[in-house]
């Protein structure tokens, strides 16, 4: 199974809060999940960097024609 990071949000549970986020925190995070390895480091974890993102419409286009190829392929 692989996922495509196609939305990233950040907001508070009770709205009009202030997440009290850094921006240079967000510094070398790719912006197709930024929040999500924002969240996930600040958390003590951590999140790759060379997952599939928006931000890299090449890879995403590749891997949908590889696997309508192997859909084709089965039926």
């Amino acid at each position: 199974m692989t996922s495509i990071n196609e939305s990233d949000n950040l907001r508070p549970v009770i709205v009009g809060q202030d997440l009290h986020v850094i921006p240079q925190d967000f510094n070398g995070l790719r912006s197709s999940y930024q929040f999500l390895a924002y969240v996930r480091q600040a958390a003590g974890g951590q999140i790759s960097q060379d997952l599939l993102g928006t931000d890299r419409p090449e890879e995403v286009e590749r891997l949908y024609k590889e696997t309508n190829a192997w859909l084709r392929a089965g039926v």
